[in-house]
């Protein structure tokens, strides 16, 4: 029996002799665990891959513990190329390195053509090793100094330019830094010129007629006016303030206003309403006119009005009210037109609606300022009209 249980225990080692030879130990898988020592030599050369690095996701850096230098780990989530790292000291957690870091040696560093006398350059006495960029300024450079920087070449402080500094012939003398009142030229930012024609203004002298244009006025010194087309901008330009009248034979202004010289145009256009009372006894002769010209009396040149009318033969204190649209067809050509109503049949006029006929005058003078009125004049005494409001609007410069 003994026997038999001995070539039993041969014949299972033989078997696991010729299991464990060559080929079939190079086909097995084993798992190593717990702790392990290699004190001999490890050659893997001929190994189909290795794979000696412990792996997982996150960095190890102040996380995991290293119970000896020179332990591995590679971070599955890392970019490519950085995902080995090494402990470098043991610890709990321990120092960890990434292994991957790109690195190389400086052979030579060179500061290269800066372009720039006023700079020196240097890495430092180890360049190849520690290179440390060094720049300073060079020495015997000429100071220079700008705007903001007067007093010192290195500090800040207000500056004030000398003669030195600006070009005196085309500004003027310069004493002590101060301009002397030579004017400076318009091509160096002056507005003012010596030269009639060359400047907007000349200091303390009327301007010459060259200098102005268009209906531009001035007080004779540094002012000068230039109101737009029509004298101003369109609005209501003139007013009376109190009832105008009564009036009869004496022709009276009833409202007026001075058109600044040279601001007629075509198309200026200028509207007169007056609203007034009227009484009479007699069938006078009565006109109203618009009147156009430099002395602002019945003297000026008549471009509109009511021709020759004649008043009823009765009425007290009737009202009416006349609008007058003046017209510029021209600098030199005027149309005016009329509108009378009237409270009925007596008064200054025989029926409630008045229209007459567009006056049309040729060859006026708008150079000059031209005062234009509305006037009122009748053949007696008998025959009075008092205006309670009137105006004068510019409708369009």
């Amino acid at each position: 029996m003994t026997t038999i249980r001995r070539s039993a225990e041969l014949i299972l080692l033989f078997a696991a002799v010729a299991v464990l030879r060559h080929d079939g130990a190079h086909a097995q898988q084993n798992t190593i665990t717990g702790y392990n020592h290699v004190l001999g030599q490890w050659d893997a050369s001929q190994a189909a891959r290795t794979n000696n690095s412990r792996t997982g996701a996150g960095s190890p850096v102040n996380r995991d513990v290293c119970l000896r230098p020179g332990e591995s780990y590679f971070q599955t989530d890392a970019s490519p190329g950085q995902n080995i790292w090494f402990c470098t000291a043991a610890g709990s957690p321990g120092t960890w390195t990434n292994g991957i870091s790109a690195a190389g040696t400086v052979t030579s560093v060179a500061c290269g053509t800066f372009g720039a006398t006023w700079l020196t350059c240097s890495f430092g006495g180890s360049p190849a090793t520690t290179p440390s960029l060094v720049l300073n300024s060079a020495t015997g450079q000429t100071s220079h100094q700008v705007i903001g920087t007067c007093g010192s070449a290195t500090s800040f402080a207000p500056c004030r330019l000398s003669s030195a500094e600006l070009p005196l012939a085309d500004m003027g003398v310069i004493a002590g830094g101060v301009w002397n009142g030579t004017p400076i030229a318009r091509g160096y930012g002056g507005l003012n010129s010596s030269v009639p024609g060359t400047g907007i203004l000349r200091d303390g002298t009327t301007p010459s007629a060259s200098e102005l244009s268009g209906a531009c006025t001035t007080n004779g010194s540094n002012v000068v006016s230039c109101p737009p087309g029509g004298g101003g901008i369109p609005g209501g330009v003139a007013a009376i303030t109190s009832t105008a009248g009564p009036i009869n034979t004496t022709e009276t202004t009833v409202v007026s206003y001075t058109i600044p010289a040279n601001t007629i145009q075509a198309g200026t256009t200028y509207r007169v309403t007056a609203y007034g009372l009227c009484t009479s006894s007699a069938a006078n002769t009565e006109n109203f006119y618009v009147r156009l010209g430099t002395t602002g009396t019945s003297s000026d040149t008549a471009i509109g009005g009511t021709t020759a009318i004649t008043a009823a033969t009765s009425g007290t204190g009737v009202n009416n009210k006349l609008e007058y649209l003046v017209v510029f067809r021209s600098v030199s050509v005027s149309e005016v037109s009329l509108l009378a109503i009237n409270s009925g049949s007596t008064g200054c006029f025989t029926s409630s609606i008045n229209f007459q006929s567009a006056l049309n005058t040729a060859g006026l003078t708008t150079t000059n300022n031209l005062v234009l009125q509305l006037s009122y004049v009748s053949a007696a005494t008998t025959t009075t009209y008092a205006a309670t409001n009137a105006v004068i609007e510019l409708i369009k410069p």
